[in-house]
Order: structure tokens, then sequence, then C-alpha cells
């Protein structure tokens, strides 16, 4: 007498839903939104300057698949929103100018207001803050604020990450 698990499509279907199975959770690990960004960051001295001045360097690896939306676009209503730095300011550092994206890459959406630019990174982000901080200062800290999505699937997140740079 045979039975369904004796069959000559035992083996290969058993397969198939192992094989599905682990499919589905490699892609549902991909699609979350935790540990997209991996963050570094550090400061250079701005040569010429006044000497209270310092450059923020924000570098993020960014997860396969994925892309962080970069600082210099005009956002709509509706689109991606871009990365912003926000200093603390309790020690009296104050942003000079917006923050420069290094090589992000230029894209195009539509939405209900119509078509719209925007800029990105995919695996690699830097964004670059000049500051000018007060003499004897120590360290710089803020916050970034981005949106990162998963390209695949149009999965989107909100991302916050503090920071605190330390000043030689």
């Amino acid at each position: 007498m045979k039975t369904w698990w004796t069959g000559r499509w035992t083996i290969p279907v058993w397969l198939a839903l192992t094989f599905w199975s682990f499919a589905a959770a490699n892609a549902q690990e991909a699609e979350r939104g935790d540990n997209v960004l991996q963050w570094t960051w550090h400061a250079e001295p701005v040569t010429g300057g006044t000497g209270n001045e310092v450059d923020l360097v924000l570098d993020a690896g960014i997860r396969h698949g994925w892309i962080l939306y970069s600082s210099d676009f005009v956002p709509t209503d509706f689109g991606p929103r871009p990365a912003r730095i926000a200093l603390d300011g309790a020690d009296g550092s104050v942003a000079v100018g917006d923050p420069r994206p290094v090589g992000a890459s230029r894209g195009t959406g539509k939405d209900i207001d119509g078509e719209f630019s925007y800029t990105y990174f995919s695996k690699q982000a830097t964004l670059r803050q000049r500051v000018r901080v007060p003499e004897g200062a120590r360290a710089v800290t803020g916050v970034v604020n981005g949106q990162a999505c998963f390209e695949e699937s149009g999965l989107c997140t909100l991302v916050r990450q503090a920071f605190s740079v330390t000043l030689q």
C-alpha cells in the first residue's frame, strides 16, 4: 500500500516547500526596515575658514536593495522625504547652509501632485554639513532624519539616527 509520503513526488515537493519557506523568510528579512543603514561620522577642519568651522561627515552603508533619499531636493506633499541634519545646538553650534550630498543619483517619480524629481543613495551615502562651533567646544551632537525605501516592494521607513562627533 502506497501512502502520499512514499510516492515519487515526495522529495521534489518537500524540496520545493523548503525552498519556498526559506525564500519567503529571506524576502521578509530584506523588506524589514531594521538595520537598513550603518552610520559612522567624523569631523574635518575647514581649511581657509575662520578656524571655528568644521565639516561633519556622516557616512551610511545601505543594505542591499534599499535606497536612502538625499538632502538636495524639494519634497512634494506625498513624495519622498529628504534627509535633514538637526544640530542639538545646546553648546552653541550652528549649521552653516544645508547638508551637501556626495555621490547621490537622480531619479524621477509621479504621484497625485504630478511628476517630481529627487536624489538618492544606494549602497553608500555621504552627507557633509558645515558647522560653526564655539571656541572650546568638544563635540557636536544632533540627529539625522530621512527616509529609506526597499526598491523591490516600495516599502519605506523613516530614519532617525542620533550622533555625537568629538572635535579635536
